[in-house]
């Protein structure tokens, strides 16, 4: 792909997109990626030195429970941009929508990752592959879009309420309940449960908070801006003990690094609510080219990304100074990610198309 084609998409984004909101989904789709990076666990037997390993492991801890909030970010925004009047006027056609920008393309990458996990492990393809396949269980991300099928599916019923605050409430009240749950699972079994965050339920709250805010745009002046800004940083200082606590508790990395809590659920609202309220401080000449166009094609990142991942950490393993030093190989391994996406998504395009849909991009 030529460089000077690459700027050429990126001006395109920058013109025809509401860059404010591409540039949020472009960070937010390079946290995601930083977050499926090498991991602190990686760090827990290594003996490069015991300094360097316990700094990994600890900065990792705090590193995970920074950037935890960017998936509900993604389902806020999701759920803001969503046309209402049509999925309440016209379902049926906002389903067969959905089903062509969504559903195809969750097969297809499913497909595939269920493919490389029987070929990877030399397995074979058997009745429980199906499962997988369906639940997008052999690409680890794709929980996400299990997540937004069952949201798009309800979304009807959402938008016939957004006019009153039951709405948010009500899910505000489910996703609480339903990290309440986990949190006791997680504490008595010490182990996260299966599937835990496939269920739209832990997703709810935010969905129906941008479908509510875009509805009720007034709802954000009742809340100050200082106010958001101290509960945002409250909340991520308790974030982080949490996160520590849940370690030391359980001994369980997966449950320290589980997204579904009581306390996260809450710094994921304020992180919302503060995208709001600082978006009347950017223009125009704030934009950042190559954030919006990574938050353009952020849904065809999302899919593809733990494909290369997987081959990718493999080959990593084996140079030590690469990833003796966790922030450097999550930002090494993040940047050969985000240009191995954008490389395939232009090639995709030039390829095939408007077909390139479905692939998701």
């Amino acid at each position: 792909m030529k460089q000077n084609e690459i700027f050429k998409e990126i001006n395109v984004s920058v013109k025809s997109k509401d860059t404010y909101w591409q540039t949020i989904r472009g960070i937010c789709i390079i946290a995601v990626i930083l977050g499926h990076s090498r991991g602190g666990w990686n760090y827990e037997q290594w003996q490069y030195n015991d300094t360097v390993t316990s700094f990994n492991y600890q900065y990792w801890i705090v590193f995970y429970q920074i950037i935890k909030c960017v998936v509900g970010v993604f389902i806020m925004i999701t759920g803001y941009f969503i046309n209402q009047q049509f999925a309440n006027t016209n379902p049926l056609q906002f389903y067969i929508s959905k089903i062509k920008r969504l559903v195809v393309p969750f097969l297809i990458w499913s497909t595939a990752y269920t493919v490389y996990a029987i070929v990877s492990k030399g397995g074979n393809f058997t009745a429980d592959k199906i499962s997988d396949l369906l639940l997008g269980k052999d690409g680890i991300q794709l929980y996400f879009i299990v997540v937004l099928i069952q949201l798009f599916i309800l979304t009807p019923i959402f938008a016939r309420y957004t006019d009153s605050k039951i709405l948010p409430i009500t899910a505000f009240v489910a996703t609480v309940g339903y990290s309440v749950f986990c949190q006791y699972w997680q504490l008595t079994e010490r182990a996260t449960r299966s599937y835990e965050m496939y269920y739209f339920v832990n997703w709810i709250f935010f969905f129906c908070l941008g479908m509510y805010i875009r509805k009720n745009p007034d709802f954000l002046h009742k809340i100050k801006t200082k106010i958001a800004v101290v509960a945002f940083f409250v909340l991520l200082a308790l974030n982080i003990a949490h996160g520590y606590i849940m370690q030391y508790i359980t001994d369980s990395p997966l449950v320290m690094v589980s997204q579904v809590s009581v306390i996260n659920a809450l710094y994921i609202a304020t992180v919302c609510i503060l995208i709001f309220k600082i978006k009347h401080f950017f223009n125009s000449k704030s934009d950042i080219g190559i954030l919006i166009y990574l938050g353009d094609i952020s849904f065809g990142i999302y899919f593809m990304h733990w494909l290369i991942m997987f081959p990718l950490r493999r080959f990593l393993e084996q140079y030590s100074i690469i990833v003796s030093f966790l922030p450097f190989a999550q930002l090494f391994e993040t940047g050969i990610i985000l240009l191995s996406c954008v490389a395939i998504i232009q090639i995709s395009k030039k390829v095939l198309g408007d077909k390139v849909i479905y692939l998701g991009f």
